[in-house]
């Protein structure tokens, strides 16, 4: 069977503290949003003002939609959020039919209110009807703006979502699995992954989505998803100072490994394959091995 192009995340986790942490969007064209790319992992759309206007009229409080230096916003934080000192913003917004196989939905996601939860902000999903767009979910802290799409065997549209935040240059983030079948939403986490690269510590470790890739590697009919890892673990050298010390003495750093996990679509959900349980449980090691940096 073909084997369709791999959509590559990173190239290189060295040199980045320069130039600050890249995320998925980065590395992609501005949308992906054409549906004859069947196989472009992420899916992004981006929404103009114009169009951020009219969603924001179902997001915001009536009155509460403004411009703010160039960008649409909710003047405060619907009270339907915990709330948020700069109001909600969209980043990008996905298509799709999520709860019912007739039904024309968006799902936006928005920054600037839940500061509390992990990853900040949130995922609103609006459905189309006849006066426009209405709010029928909130999903305070999960974040829809780094996503694979899946179509279930019910002709909806599930997501697996890139999401993470940042503390003192160390970046942690999830990959999580999303169904919003019946207005019912179900989440579980795929994998978590790590990078301390902008922390400017001795020690350096990287333990990063570097690479997606949907195709049906199983032979049975349906899409399945393929992350190659990132890993790099490496302490500096004494004789340097930290990190960027040594980037900038022109250090030689060890190259990365790459691990591969596999999820195998069953038409429902996303599930790691028998033969990745080996690999989850090394990167799962690696992982445990950072929690007091």
């Amino acid at each position: 069977m073909t084997i369709h192009e791999p959509l590559t995340l990173l190239h290189s986790i060295l040199p980045i503290v320069s130039i600050g942490f890249i995320s998925l969007c980065s590395v992609l064209p501005e949308a992906r949003a054409a549906e004859s790319s069947s196989f472009a992992p992420i899916w992004i759309e981006k929404a103009s003002v114009a169009r951020q206007l009219e969603l924001l009229q179902s997001i915001c409080e009536p009155g509460q939609v403004i411009v703010r230096d160039g960008i649409p916003t909710c003047d405060s934080c619907p009270p339907y959020t915990t709330g948020g000192p700069a109001g909600l913003r969209i980043t990008n917004t996905i298509k799709g039919n999520f709860t019912h196989h007739d039904t024309g939905e968006l799902l936006v996601d928005a920054s600037g209110c839940e500061p509390a939860t992990t990853y900040g902000g949130g995922s609103i999903l609006l459905e189309e009807g006849k006066n426009g767009w209405s709010r029928t979910l909130y999903l305070p802290g999960f974040r829809s703006n780094e996503c694979v799409r899946f179509r279930t065997i019910r002709k909806t549209i599930s997501l697996a979502c890139n999401m993470s935040s940042v503390d003192q240059g160390i970046q942690r983030g999830k990959f999580k699995w999303l169904s919003l079948r019946d207005a019912k939403p179900i989440q579980h986490d795929l994998f978590e992954w790590y990078d301390n690269s902008q922390s400017n510590s001795r020690r350096l470790v990287s333990i990063f989505p570097h690479r997606f890739m949907k195709s049906d590697f199983n032979s049975d009919g349906r899409v399945d998803l393929r992350v190659t890892v990132r890993v790099r673990d490496e302490t500096i050298p004494t004789k340097y100072p930290n990190f960027v010390g040594a980037m900038s003495a022109g250090h030689r750093f060890r190259k990365a490994t790459s691990l591969q996990l596999m999820y195998l679509y069953d038409g429902s959900t996303l599930l790691l394959a028998p033969d990745s349980e080996a690999t989850s449980e090394e990167i799962n090691i690696l992982l445990e091995n950072t929690r007091d940096h």
